[in-house]
């Protein structure tokens, strides 16, 4: 893969939910002494893989990052993706979430490579993330869902094609939206699906050839045995369950 270079764009917006009044945006909380934006930026541009970096759904409160291209909050997640999709210059593109505290350039190389490894041709992947593989991290709350007899997590991670997203915006912004909600990931796909899914039943190859059928496009699922792709900031209990897990990591190196 030396010769591979992908375009990373971040989606930078969101917030944490709390109990307190004020509102965190995902973009600044604390993960030891970075934020979340410098440690996935960070962690982007030292990835050999990855080529330039956009950083969109931006704050418009926070305070940019030099040396990044920063397109700043529409208020609708599909044209903020469009505008930064448009700074790219690579077949493929990976869209980041902010919100990732444990990604490392390892880790991100190795998701490009187990992709690719699963289909080069493909347009669109789909991270899973085997419920075995969160080892540590299998305390934080995340929904799991069972395909081919299996339980799976979403990744915050994907990999898809520039014209794809193009070409499909309101749907990839669906699937982006609820990739870690995947009771409403099937109700796309209509009633059978969603039928097998409740009963458990669901094939991992039916999936992909459904979901390819409705993106006019090739699309795969990929295993990736990756936890730092299924780990992720939603609520005040995620932030303090990751900066205690970094500070008990670092006591024991």
């Amino acid at each position: 893969m030396s010769n591979i270079k992908i375009d990373a764009v971040v989606l930078a917006g969101g917030h944490v939910k709390s109990n307190r009044s004020d509102k965190l945006p995902k973009s600044s909380i604390k993960i030891g002494n970075q934020t979340a934006l410098e440690l996935v930026t960070s962690c982007l541009n030292g990835c050999p893989v990855v080529g330039d970096v956009i950083i969109t759904s931006f704050p418009k409160e926070a305070a940019p990052l030099k040396g990044f291209t920063f397109i700043e909050d529409k208020g609708d997640l599909v044209e903020n993706i469009s505008l930064a999709i448009e700074k790219t210059t690579s077949d493929k593109v990976l869209l980041v979430a902010v919100d990732i505290p444990l990604i490392t350039p390892g880790v991100i190389e190795e998701y490009v490579r187990l992709c690719l490894l699963k289909d080069a041709e493909a347009d669109f992947y789909y991270p899973l993330i085997p419920k075995e593989s969160m080892k540590d991290l299998i305390e934080m709350e995340r929904t799991y869902f069972k395909v081919d007899g299996r339980l799976f997590t979403g990744g915050n991670v994907m990999l898809l094609s520039r014209d794809l997203f193009n070409n499909h915006r309101e749907l990839a912004q669906q699937i982006y939206e609820n990739r870690k909600s995947p009771l409403k990931l099937v109700e796309l796909f209509g009633p059978k699906f969603l039928l097998k899914f409740a009963l458990g039943k669901l094939r991992l190859s039916d999936a992909e050839a459904k979901l390819s059928q409705v993106l006019g496009a090739k699309a795969v699922a990929v295993e990736l045995p990756l936890p730092e792709i299924g780990s992720d900031i939603d609520k005040q209990s995620d932030l303090d369950f990751i900066n205690d897990y970094l500070e008990k990591s670092k006591a024991n190196n």
